[in-house]
């Protein structure tokens, strides 16, 4: 048997996971083992804490996660995702797991890509649809260089055309041989002229695509508010942590949110050749200290 601890030099997205760990004192023990491997995570809850946080969550939001596209639930190789302390999904689900009426693993066809859009969870409501997107130790990794599908490069290139701000680049995917992947390709992301690092612009546009449709479809309501939530690690004693924490937000607060969803907004109208009003939307920045006032 092995234990899998972080290397000599431990990425900031392993020493979050152990901050969390440690912060919430291992609430759900630690040293999660991988029968297939026979390796322990330590940064992961232990068998028998994941079948107690499993048995604690309801069985709707147990079956949302199950169905859901993200296998937040599932052993392979490696522990279920939702095990790791630093999980956006066991962070999101931790905050809201209370709200009346609150999904998880919300699903919104893009009618661009073959996947839908995953949003972290949604909140129907009689005023407004309440889409939510959860980021915790994704932001630690660099999104300057992003994988998708060629469909989505009309997307980007309809938004570059209307959005003079946003830029991007394409690269050709190419294996390990040098055979090139005409049909993917590395996409690059600038806003007025600078490279998006931290923030996941790809994947938000994917989000605004299916939450438009869905409002053209009349699927989703003409009162939108999407709420993006980001872990907030200013209490756990890390200066690194938290300057990608507040370069990130830096990042996003220099993006037009909403101006970005209206152009996404006119594609989808083009696209699925449906004519309607823009919808009200508002974008809303959250942590874990504000994210249900967030919801009111």
């Amino acid at each position: 048997m092995k234990t899998v601890k972080n290397n000599v030099t431990m990425n900031l997205q392993h020493k979050l996971d152990l901050a969390i760990r440690d912060k919430e004192g291992k609430c759900y023990g630690e040293g999660y083992l991988v029968a297939k491997s026979k390796s322990v995570y330590d940064r992961y809850m232990s068998n028998e804490g994941w079948v107690r946080y499993l048995a604690e969550m309801s069985e709707d939001h147990r079956i949302q996660y199950k169905n859901g596209d993200g296998g937040e639930l599932k052993e392979g190789n490696h522990p279920p995702k939702m095990a790791c302390y630093g999980s956006s999904s066991r962070i999101i689900y931790t905050c809201l797991r209370e709200v009346c009426g609150i999904k998880f693993e919300h699903p919104l066809p893009t009618r661009v890509g073959s996947r839908p859009a995953n949003l972290d969870a949604y909140l129907n409501t009689d005023v407004r649809d309440i889409f939510i997107e959860a980021k915790c130790r994704e932001i630690y990794a660099k999104h300057s260089k992003v994988g998708a599908s060629i469909g989505y490069n009309n997307v980007y290139k309809h938004i570059s055309e209307y959005h003079n701000s946003f830029s991007f680049g394409a690269d050709i995917i190419s294996d390990n041989q040098g055979v090139k992947d005409k049909n993917n390709y590395n996409y690059r992301f600038f806003y007025n002229n600078e490279p998006v690092i931290r923030f996941d612009i790809k994947q938000l546009v994917s989000h605004f695509l299916g939450i438009a449709a869905g409002v053209l479809e009349g699927i989703v309501k003409n009162n939108i508010r999407f709420v993006y939530f980001i872990y907030n690690p200013n209490g756990l004693g890390n200066e690194a942590l938290k300057k990608v924490y507040e370069d990130t937000i830096k990042e996003i607060d220099k993006i037009d949110r909403v101006e970005l969803f209206k152009t996404v907004f006119e594609y989808q109208k083009k696209n699925l050749t449906i004519e309607k009003e823009m919808p009200i939307f508002e974008f809303v920045l959250a942590d874990q200290n504000n994210i249900i006032d967030k919801l009111k």
